[in-house]
């Protein structure tokens, strides 16, 4: 019997739903939770209220996703992933596993987050942007697309990383600081 773990808040209760049931969308349902075609959830999965999951979305034993987040299509969740509240993962998002993500988080289409990587309140991973494992990403952190953040990176609340910059792995970065896109014309470059 593979279970998932479902919060009903009306009665302030955590109950089980058997995936092997014939019956197991509509009780999704009843909870407010809509699931596509081809999802694959794995043992022991939490899912809150109101949380949406597109079609050929994996996800890992574990994982808990709490209310209010959306999860795209062909997306996958590794197990033990812990995803807050009003999260929302566009299509073809990879998650690694053990990361954990504060409530307010976006992916963007494309993007990788790789193993034990934590992301913050507010953060935004722009589509195609991808963060090495045990990187933290703190507070309201803006990072645009096609960015590249490797292994062991701490960047500081409110930091921007600008579309293409790379940040190589050990890095760690003040609360505020910018990286500047390669593609930025300094004064110099500019044409009239």
């Amino acid at each position: 019997m593979r279970e998932i773990w479902v919060y009903d808040a009306e009665n302030r209760e955590y109950y089980t739903l058997d995936q092997d049931n014939p019956s197991f969308k509509d009780s999704l349902k009843e909870a407010g939770i809509e699931i596509g075609e081809n999802v694959l959830i794995g043992e022991g999965v939490y899912l809150g209220q109101y949380v949406t999951i597109a079609d050929n979305v994996t996800i890992g034993d574990g994982v808990e996703i709490e209310d209010f987040c959306n999860v795209g299509e062909h997306t996958v969740i590794d197990p033990f992933a812990i995803l807050g509240s009003r999260i929302l993962i566009e299509e073809n998002v990879f998650v690694g596993s053990h990361c954990m993500f504060g409530d307010s988080v976006t992916l963007k289409r494309g993007s990788r987050i790789a193993r034990e990587v934590d992301l913050e309140y507010g953060v935004y991973v722009g589509g195609q942007s991808s963060i090495g494992e045990c990187s933290c990403i703190q507070r309201n952190t803006h990072i645009d697309d096609h960015v590249v953040i490797q292994e062991f990176v701490h960047l500081g609340d409110d930091s921007v990383i600008e579309k293409g910059a790379f940040v190589s792995r050990n890095t760690t970065l003040p609360k505020g600081a910018v990286v500047p896109s390669p593609y930025t014309k300094t004064n110099e470059e500019e044409v009239s």
